[in-house]
């Protein structure tokens, strides 16, 4: 199969495709994302309102322990407790993921289905395989950090050098996103065509391999494109909130003391707004156009 070529025409086209479904997608998207948030906040206060009530004195227990340097077995049931708190936050947003991604599938395809559907029914068919491409990925990606970092203390072990350390810290990022790109097709390949993992996982692969530095440049360049509204909503937050304090003709001293408690403006709340439910249909959107373009597959 000959290789689909990543213009810059191509790339404006994506862009304003994801910018052209963004009124059909924000909506359910920002469903989804809200559902997701909603489950999550729900099963958190259950979990916490059962081991407040079941446990509370093995609680107290384990704090006075730790505050005053006694045993702390009697942490093990928070400790199961943390667990299963922190798996039903990875599956409700596993779920949110996959959802997210049927959305535009899904509106590609010209098919309607609500967001209820989408997370409750639809997502879960992909569950188990979406946690296995995300497995692999991570693997993919740390693997050979370590191995650098490793390398880095080996070598800082014989030779106390500071150029030694950064310079195997900045080849550790450097790998780390190398490595990124090579397979962050791979959920929305696995959604658009709902196969095998292992098929998946080879041809997310492929679809980078060669074209690495493209691919790349289109995703970081809109990437930044988005996040540059963002400065609307920081730029001024910082200046009401801390600029001030930074033209002090003596940063040590301002630094040395205790700072004044962060009171965030109603422009945080705005960028919040914006990163939420303006962000993600828009990266979504791009992402998985991008995604099918280099499989070479049509609406």
């Amino acid at each position: 199969m000959k290789k689909k070529t990543l213009a810059f025409s191509e790339w404006k086209e994506f862009v304003h495709q994801a910018f052209r479904f963004f009124p059909a997608l924000w909506w359910r998207i920002g469903a989804v994302n809200v559902l997701t948030m909603l489950l999550i906040i729900v099963s958190s206060a259950l979990l916490f309102a059962i081991a407040y009530i079941g446990f509370r004195e093995q609680l107290q227990n384990f704090f006075v322990n730790v505050q005053f340097g006694g045993a702390i077995s009697n942490g093990i049931l928070l400790i199961l407790f943390a667990l299963v708190w922190g798996l039903f936050v990875l599956v409700f947003s596993i779920n949110g993921k996959v959802a997210n991604w049927l959305v535009i599938k899904n509106h590609l395809q010209k098919k309607k289905r609500n967001p209820f559907s989408l997370y409750f029914v639809d997502a879960w068919s992909f569950f188990w395989r979406y946690i296995g491409i995300g497995l692999r990925m991570i693997w993919h990606i740390l693997w050979p950090i370590a191995f650098v970092l490793f390398a880095t203390y080996l070598a800082t072990s014989f030779w106390e050098s500071r150029i030694i350390f950064s310079t195997g810290i900045v080849f550790g990022i450097f790998v780390g996103i190398w490595r990124f790109i090579e397979v962050f097709l791979a959920p929305p390949l696995l959604i658009a065509k709902d196969t095998d993992p292992k098929k998946i996982w080879e041809e997310s692969l492929t679809l980078v391999r060669g074209r690495w530095w493209r691919v790349f440049l289109s995703f970081i360049t809109f990437f930044f494109l988005l996040n540059i509204v963002r400065i609307v909503f920081f730029l001024p937050d910082f200046v009401l909130n801390f600029g001030w304090e930074f033209s002090q003709d003596n940063i040590a001293d301002y630094l040395s003391n205790s700072p004044q408690m962060y009171e965030p403006t109603w422009l945080i709340f705005l960028d919040g707004f914006f990163s939420f439910l303006i962000l993600p249909p828009l990266f979504i959107g791009f992402v998985y156009l991008l995604t099918l373009h280099l499989s070479g597959s049509k609406k």
